[in-house]
């Protein structure tokens, strides 16, 4: 019995007890599958309710769209109407403001109108003509370049004919545009009875009166038109009462409408949705006969004819009824079947296949989380075992770096120092981390270090940072090495860092001097014994020529021959070495062309010879001038012309051409050979460059001819390239600036400011003198101090960019001067320089007449703002701006800040005390001000008959005040920079601006 119960107790208390981990497993599962559809069973629920949710929301949304549809377009048509008959009312004040309306006038003023307003078939004069007045009426206007008016009227059969005799017309005298409406010109209104009616109503009531739709007399299409007249009674004559009015009448202001267009382009103004027709009645017109437009819906299926008149106006759809003028008109409004339900019937069903997509996906979800916290610690263990194998990947990296790496943060305090900067500076890591980065530095960088840091992190001004350079470091011994050290700046978790890559050149330094000592040795070792060699040669072969035999003279030959081949290597070898190293010497000064080309074209025709070649002149250019070193363009010259020679065929000719380029001068010297090869263009001017470089080539030469040439040419400022078709030829050509010399005193011959550039570096100085071009001035360009004053001497300018960094003399040694010379003493000058802020703090900004110090890389904006400055002597113009909106005055003294000195005045007695008392450049007008019109200011200007005036104003002018003012600039139709650009090119070509200046 014992054993037996032992068996069962242990039978129990293994796997497979009730309450052992399978038991447990399968209930928690159980429990997961049930949570599971529980969640299943929710979704569909929330799903089905959404779905029900999402349908009444859609409709009531359909419903209200219809309703805004309804209440857009209503306000939209209201408003074009209203505005459109107000233009009547604008042409009234136009007549009373003016003593004679001309035709000419009257077009003007209504073009804008009909421009703005396309529901406007045209805009009319319409004067009231007594029979007596009659004959008077038709002379005048025939005078006024209309033959053949006269009064007419339309007869059914007879078309257009004269009027009969009646008490009065209503004559058609004014009509804009003329084209397309001629016909209607000398049209008696009155002829008509409903246009008689609307007339006479229009008359007696002293308001726009309206008529009934009609077929225009201009219209061509089906649309209906109407016409809305306004009375205008004689100038200073009463109308108070219905007899004064008819007894004072002078005529009508009449505006055609056409009633199609203007509806559409109400509608235009709002998204029109496409299950709409809109029907547009005048209850004023008999029943039956009162749809006057019908705008049928663009998703309308079969016929877009409208319903009938009775059945839309049942009272079934929805309706808004408004006055015009005198009239009374309604909108109807009817929805196309289906467009509640059909206009976004998917909104629900996608409502409920959100909800059972997403509850299957929360399903799934759900059963991929099961065993999810297992991954996850997997994942992590993962991530932490490979973190820690790259940083001791990176830390390797560093720690086995051959150049010196270190990290400091803001503050300047050296946070890592890898071995290789051990080695290199003879501190132990410990002895250096934590401390000031400037411990590695000798002076004066050593105290200056924390001030380009500091001045870094609040101006972004860089010295080093990110940007490789050759610096001085300190060993810990005090020792001082030439070193090569590159920044670059990183961002770890919100803090700045910056890291410092250096690497020891005191061998490379050793190198450099080896070979400048190489160099030195080679043109005094070798120059001068060959130089004896080849004067021996010359003498034995001149002096001695009947002792030696026929072979020993060609022996003689030969070795002549290389002897000049050695020299000539040496000096392109030591000619590469200074162009590289910028000692090569120019002596600049302007020099005539043709003699230069000519005795070239003589110092090489022997050696052409050698090859069957001759040299030619083909086109010349007498007396023209390039700033140029004589000797080194001479050699540019010897350089193409023995190379076209060695390639010109036996008995070719090379041929030299000079001639002008735009702005330069262009050298051309063209062979007849075998042309450059597709695959050796690209390296036709680098160094030891051959097309044949085989041992065996048949061509003498060392490669380095064009090379030097190129290099010549660009530090002249000018280009070189070549053109070249196989078997056919090369023509290799240089461009260089031509000379100019202007008399004293001589300007731009347009007019425009001259600024001198002095800039050494031709891509710079071709970049400023596009940029100041394109704000219109006229440039010159100087890449010497010598060129500059050469330049200065002969010609007037003012203001002048300077470098600080030019090859023959220091920037401010050179600005020195121009401040003791008293032509020069006045002159403006910005500088634009890569150390112009340790320029001016050399000088302690202490530089009269210096308008700006800018940096390289050159901020436009500030460049052609600090130019603007010198148009004036420093001094900016003053300008008056009369205007009574505070916004706008703010917005235009926002504007203007850097370049003029804005005053304001917001009425018209502000702005005379102010023209009476002060001196102004220019008046910026507007013409409505609160006490009175603006135009009053312009026949008797305070500030003198030659002060120019802007008109900027909101309203239309007549062409006549327009010839009265410099320029008229409309607010709705004129760009900030159109008004900036027009107000600087009238300050500028304004005398009055020069003689404020001069009293300045």
């Amino acid at each position: 019995m014992a054993s037996m119960v032992d068996k069962a107790t242990e039978s129990d208390s293994s796997g497979g007890s009730w309450a052992g981990p399978e038991w447990q497993t399968g209930r928690r599962r159980l429990t997961q599958f049930g949570f599971i559809w529980g969640l299943v069973i929710i979704g569909l629920f929330l799903s089905f309710i959404s779905f029900r949710f999402v349908s009444d929301w859609e409709k009531e949304r359909n419903e209200h769209r219809f309703e805004n549809t309804i209440k857009n377009y209503t306000h939209s048509l209201e408003e074009t109407l209203s505005k459109d008959l107000d233009v009547l009312r604008s042409i009234e004040g136009f007549f009373a403001s003016s003593e004679a309306v001309t035709r000419a006038e009257f077009t003007a003023f209504n073009s804008g109108y009909l421009k703005r307003y396309p529901g406007i078939q045209a805009l009319e004069w319409i004067p009231r003509v007594t029979a007596k007045e009659r004959g008077d009426y038709e002379q005048r206007a025939r005078k006024d370049g209309l033959s053949g008016f006269r009064i007419t009227e339309k007869k059914a059969q007879a078309g257009m004919v004269a009027a009969g005799p009646r008490d009065e017309y209503f004559p058609v005298y004014f009509v804009a545009p003329i084209k397309g409406n001629e016909r209607v010109l000398g049209f008696d209104l009155g002829s008509n009875p409903a246009r008689l009616a609307a007339l006479r109503k229009a008359r007696d009531s002293g308001e726009i009166a309206v008529s009934a739709p009609i077929k225009l007399i201009q219209e061509t299409g089906d649309q209906y038109g109407f016409l809305a007249f306004l009375p205008l009674f004689g100038k200073g004559l009463p109308f108070d009462t219905e007899k004064l009015r008819r007894q004072n009448l002078a005529g009508f202001s009449l505006g055609v409408y056409r009633i199609g267009d203007m509806f559409e382009s109400a509608l235009t103004k709002h998204e029109q949705p496409g299950g709409i027709d809109i029907y547009l009645f005048d209850d004023s017109v008999p029943s039956g006969s009162q749809l006057i437009h019908f705008h049928p819906s663009r998703l309308r299926q079969g016929s877009a004819e409208p319903e009938p008149e009775k059945q839309i106006r049942g009272g079934a759809y929805p309706s808004v009824s408004f006055p015009v003028g005198d009239r009374q008109w309604t909108i109807v409004y009817r929805p196309i079947p289906g467009f509640f339900a059909g206009a976004s019937t998917w909104v629900p069903w996608a409502a409920l296949s959100a909800g059972l997509l997403f509850t299957a996906l929360m399903a799934a979800l759900l059963v991929l989380a099961i065993g999810r916290e297992t991954r996850i610690a997997a994942l992590v263990d993962k991530r932490t075992k490979d973190l820690k194998d790259s940083e001791s990947h990176i830390r390797a990296v560093v720690d086995n770096a051959v150049d010196g790496i270190i990290t400091i943060g803001e503050n300047g305090v050296i946070e890592s120092f890898n071995p290789a900067a051990e080695v290199l500076f003879g501190y132990r890591r410990d002895e250096v981390v934590g401390k000031n980065v400037n411990i590695l530095m000798p002076q004066p960088y050593h105290a200056e270090h924390d001030g380009y840091l500091r001045a870094y992190l609040e101006t972004g001004e860089r010295k080093i940072i990110g940007i490789g350079r050759e610096v001085e470091g300190r060993r810990k011994d005090g020792y001082i090495f030439p070193m090569d050290l590159a920044v670059s700046e990183m961002h770890i978790a919100g803090n700045r860092r910056f890291v410092g890559i250096c690497r020891d050149i005191t061998d490379r330094k050793q190198v450099d001097r080896m070979k400048n000592e190489f160099i030195s040795t080679v043109s005094h070792e070798l120059r001068t014994p060959l130089t004896s060699i080849q004067g021996s040669l010359a003498l034995i072969t001149k002096t001695m020529p009947e002792e030696l035999s026929k072979k020993h003279q060609n022996l003689l030959g030969i070795a002549d021959r290389n002897c000049r081949r050695l020299v000539r290597l040496i000096n392109d070898i030591l000619d590469i070495e200074k162009i590289e190293s910028g000692k090569m010497v120019f002596n600049l000064k302007a020099v005539e062309l043709m003699p230069l080309v000519q005795q070239a074209i003589e110092a090489n025709q022997s050696y052409a010879q050698k090859f069957s070649a001759m040299l030619v002149l083909k086109e010349s250019l007498a007396g023209i001038k390039v700033y140029a070193d004589e000797d080194r363009i001479a050699q540019v010259l010897t350089n193409l012309m023995s190379n076209a020679a060695k390639f010109s065929p036996p008995g070719g000719t090379v041929e030299v051409k000079i001639g002008r380029a735009g702005h330069n001068v262009r050298v051309e010297v063209a062979d007849h050979g075998p042309g450059i090869a597709e695959e050796f263009q690209d390296r036709i001017f680098g160094k030891f460059a051959q097309a044949d470089s085989s041992s065996t080539r048949r061509r003498e030469g060392t490669g380095l001819g064009l090379s030097i040439a190129k290099a010549i040419v660009d530090k002249h400022g000018g280009g070189i390239g070549f053109t070249t078709e196989p078997g056919a030829g090369t023509t290799f050509y240089f461009e260089l600036p031509e000379w100019h010399r202007l008399r004293q005193g001589q300007r731009a011959a347009d007019g425009k400011r001259r600024i001198l550039v002095c800039e050494d570096e031709p891509d710079v100085a071709a970049l400023l003198k596009i940029m100041l071009e394109q704000n219109g001035a006229t440039c010159d360009v100087a890449y010497t101090a010598a060129m500059a004053k050469e330049m200065l001497a002969a010609n007037d300018y003012s203001a002048m960019t300077l470098d600080l960094m030019l090859p023959d003399i220091d920037g401010l040694t050179f600005m020195n001067e121009l401040r003791a010379d008293e032509k020069t003493r006045d002159l403006p000058i910005v500088v634009i320089s890569a150390r112009a802020e340790s320029g001016r703090l050399e000088i302690n900004g202490d530089a009269a007449g210096v308008v700006d110090w800018l940096a390289k890389p050159i901020d436009r904006n500030r460049l052609l703002a600090a130019v603007d400055r010198t148009a004036f002597g420093g001094e900016r113009p003053r300008i008056l701006h009369v205007e009574d909106d505070a916004d706008v005055l703010e917005l235009i003294a926002s504007l203007l800040a850097e370049r003029a000195v804005i005053e304001s005045a917001k009425t018209l007695a502000e702005a005379r005390e102010m023209l009476k008392s002060g001196t102004y450049d220019l008046m910026l007008l507007d013409i409505g001000l609160p006490d009175g019109n603006g135009l009053d200011l312009l026949p008797g200007l305070g500030g003198g008959e030659d002060l120019p005036v802007v008109l900027f104003t909101g309203q239309e002018v007549a062409g006549e005040i327009a010839r009265k003012v410099d320029a008229v600039m409309i607010k709705s139709h004129t760009s900030m920079d159109q008004l900036l650009e027009t107000m600087a090119h009238i300050i500028d070509r304004n005398p009055a601006v020069d003689r404020h200046v001069d009293e300045a």
